[in-house]
């Protein structure tokens, strides 16, 4: 609800409860209501914020690429079994509220990649809580090595104050010594705030090529579900750091097992 009316709202509960044992957290939270008020003050002053520079808070995907342009730093790992291990760490940049660029280095299952690109978010509305975001990708295969343009597309959606929702698709071009190769990526995120701390995932991602194969296409596709948690969230609901615990699953595949199912870590940081 908006800041006035929660103040509204405590300053009551105060009154019928003056001798509450909650009452220093609830100054606190009273205290930071407060700031936002002026914040967001309509006479503006060094500390305004205006609606259209707040930020859209959206969880991250694991295994799916951040959909959200701003300033961020990601570092994770994947451990498979019987022998696989994904490192990921990546640094973005937000230039603009809507476009950001990023590099980062990650283990995919061609092998590790350095990987450049940016992110531009067609619609980001802070009254809708709704992303719609353009990502442009390069990755450098370094053994064997080759280079790859990886666009997609992807839509993002706060549900109330708890649910959020992610969906992406595109394609990988790759472009090997034996000659291109096509693959089609993508994927879905739901993530659902249980409180202000603690959070529950569960998510998706599918990866398929060579359509023209008789037997049919090449496929992994994957179930992550897990834990997540907010070590540093603040009264206004933001959340700085998100970090992630979860394992992996594949649900389905053909020809292709990179593993047999992994455990997930990952921590994300926003300087904005």
């Amino acid at each position: 609800m908006p800041a006035d009316e929660a103040v509204g709202l405590w300053e009551a509960y105060l009154a019928q409860y003056p001798n509450t044992m909650f009452r220093k957290q609830i100054a606190d939270i009273m205290e930071a209501l407060m700031d936002r008020l002026y914040d967001n003050a309509i006479t503006g002053g060094p500390g305004a914020l205006d609606a259209l520079d707040a930020e859209v808070d959206l969880m991250p995907g694991l295994l799916l690429e951040n959909i959200n342009p701003r300033s961020r730093f990601q570092a994770g790992f994947e451990w498979g079994f019987p022998e696989y291990l994904n490192l990921m760490v990546d640094y973005e940049h937000a230039l603009k509220r809507d476009f950001s660029v990023h590099a980062g280095i990650r283990h995919r299952y061609s092998g590790w990649n350095i990987e450049p690109g940016v992110r531009w978010a067609m619609i980001k509305s802070t009254k809708s809580q709704t992303l719609l975001t353009f990502l442009g990708d390069l990755h450098f295969n370094t053994n064997p090595a080759f280079i790859g343009i990886r666009p997609q597309f992807a839509f993002g959606q706060r549900i109330g104050e708890s649910i959020d929702l992610q969906l992406l698709a595109g394609v990988d071009l790759e472009f090997p010594s034996a000659g291109p190769d096509l693959r089609i990526l993508g994927g879905g995120h739901v993530g659902y705030r249980m409180s202000s701390t603690v959070g529950l995932f569960v998510e998706t991602r599918f990866e398929a090529k060579n359509f023209n194969w008789d037997g049919g296409a090449f496929s992994f596709n994957t179930l992550t579900f897990g834990m997540r948690f907010f070590p540093a969230a603040k009264s206004d609901g933001s959340t700085p750091v998100q970090a992630s615990f979860g394992g992996t699953v594949p649900h389905s595949s053909r020809y292709w097992r990179f593993h047999e199912g992994s455990f997930m870590a990952q921590t994300n940081i926003w300087m904005d």
